[in-house]
């Protein structure tokens, strides 16, 4: 219990480099438009908000199935 770092670091960890080239792709295809709706302090809290319940949903899933 307490390792609540495991919720983050999946954000930044990639299987392979044609999912990192996926993913940079589309942060940077989206970013700019995102970055001018929310601001920069925003836009990181919604990029890790979302990484986090990308890995919730994903430990989650592990426990239905």
């Amino acid at each position: 219990g307490g390792e609540y770092w495991r919720l983050v670091t999946p954000v930044f960890l990639h299987g392979d480099f044609a999912h990192l080239a996926v993913n940079t792709f589309s942060l940077r295809s989206v970013a700019p438009e995102v970055l001018r709706w929310f601001g920069p302090a925003r836009f990181g809290l919604v990029y890790l908000g979302a990484g986090v319940a990308g890995t919730s949903s994903s430990i989650c899933s592990c426990f239905i199935s």
